[in-house]
């Protein structure tokens, strides 16, 4: 993505730049950075035990009325 971003000219011209084998080592690594930076927010965003980020249901206030709980998915 950073690649291509600094192939148009959307990105600093250092994530351009490709190895003698041809890789853009410079995007890739800046890629997986960022990749790693949101995956830790999300995790620290969805709170403890969330880590897939969904907002539980607010709890009903008939007993009878609640839906079936169901396990965490793992």
């Amino acid at each position: 993505m950073m690649f291509s971003l600094a192939g148009r000219g959307d990105a600093p011209a250092a994530f351009a730049r490709t190895s003698r084998d041809g890789v853009p080592r410079n995007a890739v690594a800046a890629s997986a950075v960022l990749v790693g930076v949101g995956v830790l927010r999300q995790r620290r965003s969805a709170g403890p035990g969330r880590a897939d980020g969904a907002v539980p249901a607010p709890p009903s206030r008939n007993p009878e009325q609640r839906p079936e709980r169901t396990a965490p998915r793992p």
